[in-house]
């Protein structure tokens, strides 16, 4: 997980010294980004309304987020995009949507539709989407896990049950052919490599 941080920081960081004003946090959980990006760039949070509520009050309702309660922001809104408008965000201006720490609890098709509507939303060469994947070196086809270590193996397999068989989840590699068509990929990189190409082995 700090792996990942680190790696969607990065992104982010980039997006903001090109000048993007406008931040999408997609299922935001508890990410801190908006307090430790406060003043660079208007962000938005979608997220169940437990979630933000929790958020706000541990914050002391110090939160400089645009929130977009959601019980299930798949199913919520019709048209995310036009949701994420009517709040403020303006399709027109450079956006990066981060979609962390999601994408392997998501439906593939469903995963696929929501893609495609945020980047058809904006100009093409002014809206990005930073998202995971849960690895296909974790995730083996026969939906077992092998991280290497039996007690968070066992951990990720009581989690995978409980999403029924696993066929509802986005598990193993995404693939050029999963994204619409129009999308360029600009970078491709596993997390835990890019950290240690930045700080050596721990």
């Amino acid at each position: 997980m700090g792996a990942r941080t680190v790696y969607v920081d990065s992104r982010v960081r980039e997006a903001l010294r090109r000048g993007t004003k406008q931040v999408v946090l997609l299922g935001s959980g508890l990410d801190a980004r908006a307090l430790r990006f406060r003043g660079e760039a208007q962000f938005y949070e979608i997220d169940q309304p437990a979630t933000l509520d929790f958020k706000k009050e541990t914050l002391g309702g110090d939160l400089p987020s645009r929130l977009l309660p959601a019980t299930d922001y798949l199913t919520t809104f019709s048209h995310l995009p036009s949701a994420l408008a009517d709040v403020g965000l303006d399709w027109s201006e450079p956006v990066i949507v981060v979609w962390e720490g999601n994408l392997p609890y998501v439906p593939r098709l469903e995963a696929q539709r929501l893609m495609t509507d945020l980047l058809a939303a904006g100009s093409r060469s002014s809206t990005t989407v930073v998202f995971d994947t849960m690895s296909s070196v974790v995730a083996r086809e026969d939906r077992k896990i092998h991280t290497g270590d039996r007690t968070l193996d066992a951990a990720l397999e009581r989690l995978m049950a409980a999403y029924g068989d696993g066929s509802n989840m986005w598990i193993g590699d995404w693939r050029p052919t999963d994204l619409p068509a129009h999308a360029h990929i600009a970078d491709s990189t596993d997390s835990m490599t890019y950290v240690q190409a930045l700080y050596g082995d721990p």
